[in-house]
């Protein structure tokens, strides 16, 4: 049987109701292994608390750590299981895949519902996890991947696009596989992502700001003085104003602005509009289209990238690596 290490970080999937009434984090690996001993027919399990806190509360020394537990827990183990909340899941899983390099693979799972309320499904996200692993192909490279609601998802597509719904989680089309009667069906190779195993600290930070309505520009003026990088959540398909325009072209000549697509789902434009704040507009002036990385995810790995000395032109390699299939 195969080794696998699982750690918890903590999440709706951890959490329990407390006496001020919500759900708060209580439980750990061991409890979930404990609940399913079918698990003992398929695996080895060694299980590993590292944190007990809500996913809106997890940090980039966080997510570091659990990298070097895990890749010291990779010395010994087939594969290996992060469980966390889903608030942030995504970013997790996308700020992992950047670093991670070693042969096996990497799943994080969660849940939706606390293990309190009828149909939880934390226990059955853990077993696809684990029979994930247990099942997955020696010809696939290895790699960072999330499953939840019986669905393998890629960390570059994977968003959660409802609050509480069971069926959050979305890859635009580009969902990697399935899991249903204890078989992994896979739908497409996965493909890894460029990575930079070497990070220690991030000691760079990158302000992510969304455009709304009217927009006011002080907010980016005093981004542009106190944060190492901006990443815009722009109009449509990465469009700014007239009231903003200037002063995102200013910061541009002294750090990385990037532009994204706010909306949920597609790219940045790189072509189509001429206007003023357009894309075509900013990019003569310095400001970089994010294409298809999310502001949450161009905002990572932009950090990442700055925190190791690189910069835009690294950004722009890597946003060019990546395409639909």
């Amino acid at each position: 049987m195969k080794k696998i290490a699982l750690a918890s970080i903590g999440g709706t999937i951890s959490m329990q109701v407390s006496n001020n009434g919500g759900i708060t984090p209580q439980i750990g690996a061991k409890d979930f292994i404990s609940a399913i001993p079918e698990i003992k027919k398929i695996a080895q399990i060694s299980t590993h608390n590292l944190f007990s806190i809500a996913s809106g509360h997890i940090t980039f020394q966080n997510l570091l750590e659990a990298y070097n537990w895990a890749k010291n827990a990779a010395k010994d183990s087939q594969g290996i299981i992060i469980t966390q909340g889903t608030d942030t899941l995504e970013e997790s899983a996308f700020f992992l895949s950047l670093l991670w390099n070693e042969p096996i693979p990497l799943i994080l799972t969660g849940a939706m519902r606390s293990s309190d309320e009828l149909g939880y499904d934390g226990l059955n996200n853990i077993y696809n996890a684990i029979t994930l692993i247990v099942n997955y192909p020696s010809s696939l490279n290895a790699g960072v991947m999330v499953v939840m609601n019986n669905t393998i998802h890629h960390p570059l597509w994977m968003q959660k696009k409802h609050s509480l719904a069971l069926e959050t989680f979305d890859s635009m089309h580009q969902e990697l596989g399935i899991i249903f009667e204890n078989k992994v069906e896979f739908f497409r190779p996965l493909s890894s992502l460029p990575k930079f195993p070497n990070l220690q600290t991030l000691h760079k930070k990158v302000f992510c700001y969304e455009h709304s309505l009217d927009d006011e520009k002080e907010i980016l003026e005093w981004a542009g003085e106190k944060y190492d990088g901006i990443v815009i959540a722009g109009y449509g398909a990465g469009h700014t104003n007239l009231q903003t325009r200037d002063t995102i072209i200013k910061i541009a000549k002294t750090k990385p602005v990037i532009m994204c697509a706010r909306t949920y789902a597609g790219p940045s434009a790189i072509s189509t509009y001429g206007y003023l704040g357009s894309e075509i507009d900013l990019q003569k002036e310095g400001v970089v289209m994010s294409k298809w990385l999310q502001p949450k995810k161009a905002r990572i790995l932009l950090t990442i990238l700055l925190s190791q000395n690189l910069g835009i032109k690294d950004f722009i390699n890597f946003r060019d690596f990546i395409t639909i299939k």
